[in-house]
């Protein structure tokens, strides 16, 4: 309760900064502002000396408040560098974010939040929230196919998006097959 009552407390603090008009739409607009948020919220927290722990939980909790997103490849890859604690916090401030807006005007952004919760924690619990590091296939298999340490970087780059919008691409044999086939035309390129 502690990391959200003060992630709730920092989380719209750069708002006033981000402020500014919308003409086209005739009302104010507060572009940008969780980032602005987080970099006001890391200021105040290290001033207060709070844990470097502490302090990045709550930074990272005011960056993300107002993110959502419905394209399930990002949602993993987003999944992946969160743990399902985290999830659920963020699941929280944003609830009571979204309940101190006007009703009539929230009810897409809390469906799309509940989406992205939703499908956050369900791809930690199936496994399929990967980071580059959990690809089935590792730096020696690449070696002994030939590849330089830089192609690997590439290769890994190469095939991770895939792998999250496509779990069932994250074997050792699909990967293996994507890894001859970069290489060749990685040959032919120079």
């Amino acid at each position: 309760r502690f990391i959200l009552r003060w992630a709730a407390l920092l989380h719209d603090t750069g708002k006033p900064e981000a402020k500014y008009y919308d003409e086209a739409a005739d009302k104010c607009r507060f572009g940008g502002h969780p980032e602005i948020s987080a970099r006001i919220a890391e200021d105040v927290l290290t001033r207060l000396k709070f844990s470097n722990a502490d302090k990045s939980e709550i930074v990272e909790l005011v960056k993300y408040h107002d993110h959502v997103d419905t394209h399930d490849a990002r949602i993993r890859a987003f999944a992946a560098q969160h743990s399902r604690e985290y999830i659920i916090k963020l699941s929280k401030l944003k609830d009571a974010d979204t309940k101190a807006h006007v009703a009539d005007k929230v009810a897409k952004y809390r469906k799309d939040k509940e989406y992205f919760i939703a499908k956050s924690l369900g791809f930690i619990d199936d496994g399929t929230a990967i980071l580059p590091k959990d690809l089935n296939i590792d730096g020696n298999d690449l070696l002994a196919m030939g590849f330089t340490g830089v192609q690997i970087g590439k290769f890994y780059e190469h095939v991770y998006m895939n792998c999250l919008g496509e779990p069932k691409n994250n074997c050792k044999e699909w990967l293996l097959k994507q890894a001859a086939k970069f290489l060749a035309k990685s040959k032919r390129a120079e």
